[in-house]
C-alpha cells in the first residue's frame, strides 16, 4: 500500500498537497513559480482522505484519512509552519464517513459562511464559521432521505437527495431556499384556488401544507395534484421536518460555592427566557410558547405575522443530580424560527 498517495491539491497562498501519509506545501517566495526540481515540505502527519479540500476564512479544510475528522490547514506564526487543528473536534458526533466537502460563502441576505460535510449515513454536518468573530458552530441537517452530494454555485446551494417514495428510490436535485419551510417542496403563487398542481414528485406521499401564512391539514397528492381546504394565493407543499435546538447540559458558577461549577450538584431549572426574531410555533421542552393573542376580531387572522421579542416561561424540572439539565427548543409545524439568545435560571445546592 502506498502511504503517500496524493489525495488532494489546493492552490492557496502556496501550493498545498494532501497525501494519505501527511500534509505538505511548497515553501516558495510569493510570485516564484514551482518547478520540477522543487520538493514539497512536510507540515503535519495526519494523512488525508480522497475528498476535495476547501477554503474558508483564509484556511484550507481537509478530511483526515479516517474520514471522521475535518482539519484546518493554516499557517501558525508561533511555529513558523502550517498546523492541522481539528475543527470537527467540538462536535465529533455529527460527522461520520465523510464523502464530500463544499463551501457556501454567503449571499446578499446572509454573510455567514457555511461548510457542508456530506456524511456516509446521508446526513449533513454544517459548520457555521465567522473567524473574525471567533465563532464556529456545528449543526446536523437531516431529511426524509439521504443526501448524496451537494454544491454551492455563487449564492445558490444545491443537493442531490435520494428519497424513497412508495417503495421506489428516486434521486432529486433540490435547492436550498430561505422561503421554504418544508423539504422537497413546491411553492406556487397565483389566484385564489384550492387545487394545487405540479406535485407529481410527491404522489402518494403525505405532505405538509402552508398557505397564505396558515398551516393547513396534510394532503396526499395524486396524479400530480392535491386539494387544500381553503382558497389560498401562495401555497407551499412539501415534506415535514422538525427543527430542534438543545444546548449543552446546563452549568453555572455558584457564587456561594466559591466559584464552583454546579454541573454535578443537585439543581433544577426554574425559569427559561428566550429572545426570538420572526418566530411562530416555538416549543420549549414540548410546551407551546404563546406568540400571539386572540379576540373575537382575530380568529381568522393568519399566522403570517411572526413574533419578535422575548418570552419567559416558568419551569419545574426535578431537583436532583442524577440527570443533566437540558432545555430543548423545537417546532412541529412549517413556520419560521430564529432564536437570538437564551437565558436559563437554575437553583442548585451549595
Amino acid at each position: 500500500q502506498n502511504l503517500n498517495a496524493v489525495n488532494g491539491l489546493f492552490a492557496g497562498r502556496s501550493l498545498q498537497l494532501f497525501t494519505s501519509g501527511g500534509e505538505f506545501r511548497y515553501a516558495k517566495q510569493q510570485g516564484t513559480p514551482v518547478t520540477p526540481a522543487d520538493a514539497p515540505v512536510n507540515q503535519t502527519q495526519y494523512g488525508a482522505a480522497k475528498v476535495r479540500p476547501v477554503s474558508i476564512d483564509g484556511a484550507t479544510l481537509y478530511v483526515q484519512r479516517n474520514r471522521k475528522s475535518i482539519r484546518d490547514f493554516k499557517y501558525n506564526y508561533e511555529e513558523d509552519a502550517f498546523d492541522s487543528l481539528g475543527v470537527s473536534s467540538i462536535a465529533p458526533h455529527l460527522v461520520n464517513d465523510i464523502k464530500q466537502l463544499f463551501v457556501w460563502n454567503g449571499s446578499r441576505e446572509d454573510e455567514i459562511s457555511l461548510v457542508f460535510a456530506v456524511n456516509g449515513d446521508g446526513t449533513l454536518a454544517v459548520l457555521n464559521s465567522r473567524r473574525e468573530a471567533n465563532v464556529q458552530a456545528w449543526v446536523r441537517w437531516t431529511t426524509q432521505g439521504l443526501v448524496k452530494s451537494g454544491a454551492a454555485v455563487l449564492e445558490d446551494v444545491l443537493f442531490a437527495v435520494r428519497r424513497t417514495f412508495n417503495g421506489v428510490d428516486r434521486l432529486f436535485l433540490e435547492q436550498m431556499s430561505a422561503e421554504a419551510y418544508t423539504d422537497c417542496a413546491v411553492i406556487s403563487t397565483g389566484a385564489l384556488r384550492t387545487a394545487i398542481t405540479g406535485l407529481s414528485h410527491l404522489n402518494g406521499v403525505s405532505s405538509r401544507v402552508r398557505a397564505d401564512g396558515f398551516v393547513l391539514n396534510n394532503v396526499t397528492p395524486a396524479s400530480g395534484a392535491a386539494t387544500i381546504e381553503r382558497e389560498s394565493a401562495t401555497v407551499e407543499v412539501g415534506l415535514n421536518y422538525n427543527p430542534t435546538l438543545t444546548p449543552m447540559p446546563l452549568n453555572t458558577i455558584n457564587p456561594a460555592g466559591a466559584g464552583t461549577p454546579n454541573l454535578i450538584r443537585k439543581k433544577r431549572v426554574v425559569k427559561v427566557r428566550v429572545k426570538v426574531q420572526d418566530t411562530l410555533g416555538l416549543l420549549v421542552n414540548g410546551r407551546v410558547v404563546e406568540d400571539r393573542k386572540f379576540d373575537i376580531g382575530s380568529f381568522d387572522a393568519a399566522q403570517a405575522t411572526p413574533f419578535s421579542g422575548s418570552f419567559e416561561l416558568e419551569e419545574t424540572t426535578n431537583y436532583d443530580q442524577a440527570e443533566d439539565k437540558l432545555v430543548t427548543f423545537s417546532q412541529v409545524d412549517p413556520l419560521p424560527m430564529s432564536i437570538l439568545g437564551i437565558d436559563i435560571q437554575m437553583e442548585s445546592s451549595q
